[in-house]
């Protein structure tokens, strides 16, 4: 019979939470889509008390589909623009520390890199 041994200083035993950055990937996800998702949903509610989809046209020719796949298609459309929206401000409002962060591992830099671990230059310190 196998034996589990859980460290009492480990704040997450079972190796089940994400890790920083995964996670803060997820919020900004969440952080766009579902503010997305409520305009959308308005948004539609709008454009559609105004227009009956039965009376669209695209590029000249009346559309000859069911409403029900215009109001769908509707939505999708309104949530994706709300979404590249939220997306370009989330994108922008990046801190430096997140702009200027090295995406590799403090072991995995190059030699030569003034923020590796090794502390090995290989001459290119002064």
């Amino acid at each position: 019979m196998a034996e589990i041994t859980i460290r009492a200083d480990s704040a997450d035993p079972a190796g089940l939470e994400a890790p920083p950055l995964a996670r803060t990937r997820v919020q900004r996800v969440l952080w766009v889509l579902w503010p997305a998702f409520l305009v959308a949903a308005v948004a539609e509610l709008l454009f559609f008390a105004l227009f009956d989809p039965s009376d669209l046209r695209l590029f000249g020719v009346p559309l000859d589909v069911a409403r029900m796949p215009v109001y769908t298609l509707g939505f999708f459309a309104f949530w994706a623009l709300c979404a590249a929206s939220g997306a370009l401000t989330v994108f922008l409002q990046r801190s430096p520390f997140e702009v200027n962060r090295c995406p590799l591992e403090p072991t995995d830099r190059p030699v030569g890199c003034p923020k590796r671990e090794s502390g090995d230059c290989s001459g290119t310190c002064h």
